[in-house]
Parts: C-alpha cells; sequence; structure tokens
C-alpha cells in the first residue's frame, strides 16, 4: 500500500480517468482517495522545484530578449 500511494500522484491523468470510469473499480479508487487523499498530492517542496526551472528559464530568456 506505501508504494501505491508513492507512485500515485506520478500516476498519468489519462491513467487515473480510466480507473474513475471503470465501474468496478471507481468505488475503490474513491475509497482510497478517501482514505489516504491527504498522501496522494505532491508536496509545495516537490512542486515548487518543478516550478523553478521553467520560470527561471522563461526569467532568463525575457532578459536576454529585453535586456
Amino acid at each position: 500500500m506505501a508504494r501505491l500511494i508513492e507512485i500515485f500522484p506520478a500516476l498519468p491523468p489519462i491513467d487515473k480517468a480510466v480507473i474513475a470510469a471503470d465501474e468496478r473499480l471507481s468505488g475503490k479508487l474513491a475509497a482510497f482517495y478517501r482514505d489516504h487523499g491527504d498522501k496522494l498530492y505532491p508536496s509545495i517542496a516537490a512542486l515548487s522545484v518543478l516550478l523553478f526551472f521553467p520560470v527561471t528559464a522563461a526569467a532568463t530568456a525575457l532578459w536576454w530578449l529585453f535586456g
């Protein structure tokens, strides 16, 4: 279960949509979100690291273009 909680945030949205659309699995997915929902979202630290590179690249490009 710990491994599933660890990899679930990286699961592609299309896969989550397929699971949610499946009649047999949608109830299980809802229960999984209810029980472990607070652990399924990426942390603020991970999001800030992911956003740092595109923001830095955009700022550098703008500085280069208009600097």
